[in-house]
């Protein structure tokens, strides 16, 4: 889905409830060769986040994916992104 304004047409199918939360469904419909044949996507207009992706791809399977626990900006320490390689580990240092 890179570059959706470019390669896709989308349209406003309509709203649809995620936890409660009232969420605008976009439809994307390639505009180029791809092996989507459309995908849907569930936006929060609170936050701007997608929460829902669904994709029909060419074999007609469909791909779907919630997102959901998301928090913006939590405070998480630097110890947390500390990487220690184990001591028998050779690390080179360009």
């Amino acid at each position: 889905l890179a570059e959706p304004g470019e390669r896709y047409d989308a349209e406003l199918e309509g709203t649809d409830v995620i936890d409660g939360i009232e969420m605008n469904v976009l439809n994307l419909t390639p505009r180029v060769s791809s092996p989507y044949r459309r995908a849907r996507i569930w936006i929060d207009p609170e936050s701007d986040l997608i929460r829902k992706l669904e994709i029909l791809e060419e074999s007609e399977s469909i791909r779907t994916v919630e997102l959901s626990g998301m928090r913006l900006d939590p405070d998480l320490s630097r110890a947390r992104f500390r990487f220690d390689p184990p001591p028998d580990v050779q690390v080179i240092r360009r």
